[in-house]
C-alpha cells in the first residue's frame, strides 16, 4: 500500500472513533433520559394511587445538559452535541428563504391544482418552479438538506413570522432586509400572518 493511503486509513480510523464515541455518548444521554422518566413516571404513579386518584400523563424530563455545554461540546466538533442544540432550538436562520420576482405564471398542462412558475432570484437563470399554492402568491422550495420533516421547524417558526403595520415582513419583531435593495414589504398586508 501507499503511503497515501495508509493515511487516509488512519484518518478513516480515526474518525470513524469519534463517530462510534459520539454514538456511545447519545445512547447513554437517551439511557439516563429514559431511566429518569421511568422512575418519575413510577414516583406519580404511586403518588396517584395512595390518594386514590388517576395519574396525569407524565411530562417530558428536561435535558440536564446546559446549553453552554452544547455551544461548548458544538464547537469542539461534537456532531452530537450540534445536532442536539438544532433540535433544541429552532431559528429562522435554518430556513433558506429567498425573495424574487416572478416573471411568468402558467397552468400545469396535467393537473389543475398546479402551477408553472419562472422565478428570477438573482441568478445566471431564472428558475422554474411547481407550485400547489394556486390561491396564494408566496411559494417555498429547495428545504435544507438535513431539516427532518418529523421536527416541524417551519410550523414551529411560522407563528413568528409576520408583517408589522407598515407591510414589512418580520421574525420576532425583526424586519427581513435584502442587501442593497432594502426591506421586505408587501404593502396590502398589513399585521399579516406569513405562510
Amino acid at each position: 500500500m501507499t503511503k497515501a493511503s495508509v493515511r487516509e486509513e488512519k484518518k478513516l480510523l480515526v474518525e470513524n472513533a469519534k463517530i462510534k464515541k459520539d454514538i456511545d455518548d447519545l445512547k447513554k444521554l437517551l439511557h439516563d433520559t429514559q431511566k429518569r422518566k421511568r422512575v418519575l413516571t413510577a414516583a406519580i404513579a404511586s403518588k396517584a394511587a395512595l390518594l386514590g386518584e388517576r395519574a396525569p400523563p407524565p411530562q417530558a424530563a428536561p435535558d440536564t445538559r446546559s446549553e453552554t455545554s452544547l455551544d461548548a461540546a458544538c464547537l469542539n466538533g461534537s456532531d452530537s452535541a450540534c445536532a442536539l442544540m438544532r433540535e433544541q432550538k429552532p431559528d429562522v436562520s435554518r430556513l433558506d428563504l429567498r425573495v424574487g420576482r416572478i416573471l411568468d405564471v402558467r397552468k400545469h398542462p396535467d393537473s389543475e391544482s398546479l402551477h408553472i412558475q419562472e422565478v428570477e432570484l438573482g441568478e445566471p437563470a431564472p428558475r422554474t418552479v411547481v407550485s400547489g399554492l394556486t390561491n396564494h402568491i408566496c411559494f417555498l422550495c429547495e428545504p435544507e438538506k438535513e431539516l427532518n420533516p418529523k421536527q416541524r421547524i417551519w410550523e414551529r417558526l411560522q407563528p413568528d413570522l409576520c408583517t408589522d403595520a407598515k407591510g414589512v415582513a418580520t421574525y420576532k419583531g425583526v424586519a427581513f432586509e435584502v442587501r442593497g435593495k432594502g426591506l421586505c414589504r408587501a404593502p396590502s398586508v398589513s399585521n399579516g400572518e406569513i405562510k
